[in-house]
């Protein structure tokens, strides 16, 4: 699948960065499994909460972290496979607008749906690793053959069979207990690739789906902002204002006189 000789880092920097930085954090939570704890909860590089705090960084850097060495190494496997190719063909620039995209809509995206029926007491849902920018490439490459030929070699039917079983195994696997996957990180990533391969390639409708591509991003980083009813979102709200009410000097909280209860007349 990886034409090797393809890849050098004169035409493909930034997949090769990608790919070295996911590299370095995984060998380093594997050879310390206390790094692993503290990139995903001390440095706050994973998803969460903090994210309406103003933590904007989150959606990218929760795509560099992995849960384990074969984890990491199943997606830089297809981040080499597919970013070589889009990266040559797009340059640098665009592919990286690309992984931006799908970073940010796909993290944001499982996020939100993970977390909407949130409940004091239940744990977030905290989606990690680059699945679902994976899943958005293939989905682009897959979608984008439909009108681009030449892109249906690099998304053949082995690899559309593998990441279909593949997707449908991690639902199975997850429902039954055996293992907890970001199912809604691989489907939002699915639906993002597609729709920008439409949006870019389709032969008719092809600005209706610019239109759509656009709504949608907006609205989605519009919540990453503030998510009006949504559970979790709703919770950060009130520690925020809990906190800024224990903030306040004392004076504020002194009483004030009563008004008089019954004014007299004149």
């Amino acid at each position: 699948m990886i034409a090797w000789n393809e890849i050098d880092f004169r035409r493909t920097p930034l997949t090769l960065s990608l790919a070295a930085v996911i590299a370095a954090l995984e060998i380093v939570s594997t050879l310390d499994p206390g790094r692993r704890e503290f990139f995903f909860r001390d440095s706050k590089l994973s998803i969460g909460a903090e994210l309406w705090n103003g933590a904007v960084w989150q959606p990218l850097t929760t795509t560099l972290l992995h849960g384990d060495l074969l984890h990491a190494a199943f997606n830089l496997y297809w981040l080499m496979a597919f970013g070589h190719v889009l990266e040559r063909r797009w340059g640098s620039l665009r592919f990286g607008l690309l992984f931006l995209w799908l970073a940010y809509l796909g993290s944001t995206t499982s996020f939100l749906v993970g977390n909407i029926a949130w409940e004091p007491g239940v744990p977030v849902h905290t989606g990690i690793g680059m699945s679902g920018v994976g899943y958005g490439l293939f989905g682009l490459l897959w979608v984008a053959g439909r009108w681009r030929p030449e892109l249906r070699a690099y998304c053949s039917r082995d690899v559309v069979v593998l990441f279909s079983g593949w997707f449908v195994l991690c639902i199975i696997l997850t429902v039954s207990g055996a293992m907890p996957i970001d199912n809604y990180g691989h489907g939002a990533g699915l639906v993002y690739g597609a729709l920008m391969a439409a949006a870019l390639y389709a032969s008719r409708l092809r600005r209706v789906w610019q239109a759509v591509a656009a709504a949608v991003t907006m609205a989605v980083l519009a919540l990453m902002f503030a998510a009006p009813g949504h559970p979790l979102y709703a919770a950060v709200r009130q520690i925020q204002r809990l906190e800024r009410l224990m903030n306040r000097p004392a004076s504020a909280f002194r009483s004030q006189p009563a008004p008089d209860r019954f004014p007299s007349h004149r």
